[in-house]
């Protein structure tokens, strides 16, 4: 499935337009009832200690900690002889950024009142959700396990894991809503495996008609 640039495309089809319906229903106040619900489960789901955990997360995925890990990235496939493949990921993350932003700006969504951390900007979508955790952390896990296929189940394991996490992290902390973050999900993980599939396509173009 990962080294299927058509299948990969397929996919990444797929997510945007499960992202689109899911904005459709967020812009026209569908899910708020239902996020209203899970805020309220979190609320009173508050320990100390998880919040200091899930802490740990938003903090990581706020500007000079997201540099650093992207910096850290680059420099890891750099050195392991894929600069193509370091600006590949590289711009993903700058895409995801960049998308986040527009999107916010379009949707203006405000955030839970109760948050537990203070952020300034629109809720929907999540950008922890679709720069840290999709563009950063399955982006890397994807490419890493397409140029290293013998280590593929350890770093697809630990981008979801570190994925599904600071989705967790956003919503306990209600610093978004559950969509907020879903939807910052499925977009960045719409562009990652969107330009994943691009790059292998241009790396090893299908054969002409008629080659063996």
């Amino acid at each position: 499935m990962l080294d299927s640039p058509a299948k990969l495309l397929r996919l990444s089809g797929v997510l945007f337009g499960l992202f689109l319906v899911l904005t459709a229903l967020v812009v026209a106040g569908w899910t708020q009832s239902f996020d209203d619900q899970v805020a309220d489960i979190m609320r009173h789901a508050k320990v100390s200690w998880l919040v200091s955990a899930a802490e740990v997360f938003h903090f990581a995925g706020r500007i000079p900690l997201v540099l650093v890990l992207v910096a850290v990235g680059f420099v890891v496939l750099a050195f392991g002889k894929q600069l193509r493949a370091a600006f590949i990921w590289l711009g993903i993350v700058t895409v995801a950024a960049v998308f986040s932003d527009l999107t916010k700006a379009l949707v203006g969504r405000d955030r839970p009142v109760d948050a537990l951390v203070q952020e300034h900007s629109f809720s929907y979508p999540s950008g922890h959700s679709m720069v840290a955790a999709a563009a950063i952390g399955l982006g890397l896990a994807i490419v890493a396990s397409i140029l290293w296929p013998q280590r593929r189940r350890l770093f697809l394991w630990t981008g979801w894991v570190f994925a599904v996490l600071m989705v967790l992290s956003r919503i306990y902390l209600r610093a978004h809503w559950l969509t907020d973050t879903l939807g910052g999900l499925l977009f960045g993980t719409a562009i990652v495996v969107a330009s994943v599939a691009f790059w292998l396509r241009n790396t090893h173009p299908p054969p002409a008609s008629g080659s063996p």
